[in-house]
């Protein structure tokens, strides 16, 4: 008996072996050949055991941290392959995706999978957020023809009923037809980076865009033409924009966090955008009874989306958002209200006004320094770095989206990381100054999952005013040199910015192993 005991544990013991054999995955940072990028869209996270997270905690943190970053990559892919394959070649594109790519701050991918590991010796939890392209696509393929089959149903059905002389009614199908485009796009979106992108994919797409463009088309000139109160004033926008949010869903009187609007796809204020949310926020108390609430400047946030910790600590039941284009001679201005419990689209609406109602309020519809700005944001763009396993979370006081700050604002800035790790941090001034205030400052064990500032990262808001933009850095290892001279109290950059950022992003071999991230935030600073 004894000697069968003994071969059963030798057969046994390599199988155990193997169960606990570390993954692939988790040795190369969320790559591995089962899941090559050609065939699958994929995401990483770690998170280790501590006073905060205990095993439990850590693994579902990990798998928060994995389905995140898948989501950051879509996003990044999107604004990238986009941009790349058709933007320059069909501005009309531009506008189309930019709903998509604002409204993924709360992206949920359907269909995603993961897989976990816990090592026991290093207390650390990971996760691997797994999607199969052919999955999203057809998934998405069958999400797209039903949101089109509806948009068509509600289009033609307001037709009849306008036709009948029952405006009111036309007006409400019609109406219905502009969160299911928004819908519409980022399905479309999702569906670009699900089949990689390639140049037959974006000229299909650019196409299928065209139509859907001319169907919107129709849509938003019937809604003006039915809502019959002209616009020619900035409260007439306002309140023609509110009054179409209101008639899509009855929501009685909650409470909605208003963003500044952002000029075109550039993630940019301007003082017109500040002024323009106090106007809108006026007009939603008025017209939809609806209680505009603020951000309060919290550090509190637990969540990976930070954006909608900042709205649920303001006690928002809904998120607003918008981007406004300029197209010869007019302005076209989208508005996208948001659940915010899971970020589903509830409500949106379109306008568009001759340019001369949106000048006459003597404000800018873009920064002071908006054509350097457009350069250095084609400069970020390129080789961005999308972490792989080192979550390096970014915000300020204000959040992270839509950020416009007026003279003598105060800001203050957070990071959180996951792991140990090195932070190098940029300030790019809106007179082109790039400060380094972190060549290379350590964040050690103690501070690993909690939110971390230091006096150096508080500012009051000053002149010269216009876009800046923050960007972080996290290297498992020390980061190289940089070549800076002395301003004041501050160390300035010296290299070009493309220079700069090639060194950043990995093009020097690095030593195996090494996680790298980058996050970056755009906002904007105005005078009173």
């Amino acid at each position: 008996m004894k000697r069968f005991i003994i071969v059963s544990l030798l057969f046994t013991l390599p199988c155990a072996l193997l169960l606990a054999q570390t993954p692939e995955w988790v040795k190369n940072g969320g790559t591995s050949v089962k899941f090559p990028d050609q065939v699958y869209l994929t995401g990483f996270g770690m998170c280790k055991v501590n006073k905060e997270f205990d095993k439990a905690k850590s693994q579902q943190r990990a798998i928060e941290v994995a389905r995140g970053y898948l989501a950051q990559r879509i996003k990044v892919r999107i604004q990238s392959e986009v941009g790349s394959a058709v933007v320059e070649q069909n501005s009309t594109i531009t506008s189309y995706f930019t709903n998509a790519t604002q409204s993924m701050s709360t992206l949920e991918i359907q269909g995603v999978d993961f897989q976990t590991f816990y090592d026991d010796d290093e207390e650390m939890s990971y996760a691997l957020a797994i999607v199969p392209r052919g999955h999203l696509v057809k998934m998405y393929d069958e999400k797209e023809a039903a949101l089109k089959k509806e948009i068509r149903q509600h289009l033609e059905s307001g037709k009849l009923i306008e036709g009948s002389g029952l405006k009111t009614k036309a007006l409400d199908e019609y109406l219905a037809c502009h969160s299911l485009f928004r819908a519409l796009e980022e399905a479309q979106a999702i569906l670009l980076v699900a089949r990689a992108a390639t140049s037959d994919a974006s000229r299909e797409l650019a196409g299928r865009v065209a139509k859907e463009e001319i169907a919107l088309s129709e849509v938003r000139e019937a809604v003006q033409r039915l809502l019959q109160k002209p616009v020619s004033s900035i409260e007439d926008l306002a309140w023609n924009l509110a009054y179409c949010l209101k008639e899509q869903c009855a929501l009685g009187n909650t409470s909605v966090l208003v963003s500044p609007f952002t000029f075109q796809d550039t993630k940019i204020g301007s003082p017109f955008a500040r002024y323009f949310k106090q106007v809108l926020e006026g007009k939603l108390i008025e017209v939809a009874k609806w209680n505009p609430v603020q951000p309060i400047e919290s550090n509190n946030s637990r969540e990976f989306n930070i954006s909608r910790s900042i709205a649920e600590a303001a006690g928002a039941e809904h998120m607003l958002k918008g981007s406004y284009w300029k197209q010869q001679g007019k302005v076209k201005v989208i508005a996208l209200l948001q659940k915010t419990s899971d970020g589903k689209i509830v409500a949106s609406a379109e306008m568009t006004v001759d340019e001369q109602v949106l000048s006459s309020s003597g404000l800018s519809l873009e920064p002071q320094n908006f054509q350097a700005a457009l350069i250095d944001q084609k400069q970020f763009g390129k080789d961005e770095v999308v972490g792989g396993g080192l979550m390096l979370e970014l915000w300020t006081n204000k959040g992270t989206e839509d950020l416009v700050f007026t003279r003598e604002d105060t800001m203050t800035v957070y990071v959180r990381v996951n792991v140990p790790c090195h932070i190098r941090f940029m300030y790019h001034l809106a007179n082109g100054m790039r400060v380094v205030l972190e060549k290379d400052h350590v964040i050690d064990q103690s501070k690993v999952n909690m939110v971390y500032t230091s006096p150096r990262w508080m500012f009051t808001c000053d002149a010269p005013y216009g876009v800046e933009q923050m960007q972080v850095f996290a290297s498992s290892e020390p980061f190289e040199s940089l070549v800076t001279e002395k301003w004041g109290d501050y160390d300035v950059l010296k290299e070009d910015l493309g220079k700069f950022l090639s060194t950043q992003r990995g093009m020097k071999m690095t030593k195996q192993g090494t996680m790298r991230a980058e996050t970056r935030l755009v906002l904007t600073t105005v005078e009173k």
